[in-house]
């Protein structure tokens, strides 16, 4: 080559725009490709979060059945997972003070205060388990009427995109949401049984 062409090869600007973005095609393709799956998060995670209230409302009216719940809710979230990736969940509570503490004691024998088969100390079963539980997580179901309704859904689901992995994302994405709220007084309230020694 002659000095006059290796002046021009010098100079000579052709390609640079195709070498500049591919530097930062990857950067950029990994923010944007996030960046769309986190939007597509939020927007599952508000779509979930609006299928539990409405299912959990539901689960408060006199004609509810927890059959019919599970189905309204997968068919709601049935565009962000499968059904098989759905998970509903439901307990009853007859106040909220009782959520999440031990069952009551109405007898303790050896006033030690917890409870002892033996004894035989008596308790209020309020989830109607016959075992007396230190952590209450509520009656399986719906409940009936004047109860407390926790009402739980955990949602799974591939990512968008597989760039994702690459920047330490989970996949799939495991999202939960949950609400609580007091059934319509539509019938006497029956209150839970006492058992002693089980």
């Amino acid at each position: 080559m002659t000095a006059p062409k290796l002046r021009l090869l010098g100079r000579d600007e052709s390609g640079s725009t195709a070498m500049e973005f591919a530097i930062i095609a990857l950067p950029l393709f990994t923010f944007m490709f996030g960046g769309m799956d986190l939007a597509y998060q939020a927007y599952a995670t508000a779509v979930l979060q609006g299928t539990v209230n409405t299912a959990a409302r539901k689960a408060t009216l006199e004609n509810a059945s927890a059959t019919t719940l599970e189905t309204f809710v997968k068919g709601q979230l049935s565009q962000i997972a499968k059904p098989a990736d759905i998970t509903v969940q439901s307990a009853a509570f007859e106040q909220y003070s009782k959520i999440g503490k031990p069952e009551k004691l109405t007898t303790d024998v050896n006033s030690n205060g917890s409870y002892d088969k033996l004894g035989p100390d008596c308790f209020i079963d309020d989830n109607l388990n016959n075992a007396y539980d230190t952590s209450s997580q509520g009656r399986n179901g719906i409940g009936d009427a004047e109860d407390i309704v926790r009402y739980q859904v955990t949602v799974s689901y591939k990512r968008l995109t597989p760039l994702a992995k690459m920047v330490g994302m989970d996949d799939p994405v495991t999202i939960g949401r949950g609400a609580f709220l007091r059934s319509e007084p539509y019938a006497g309230v029956v209150d839970p049984p006492v058992k002693c020694g089980v």
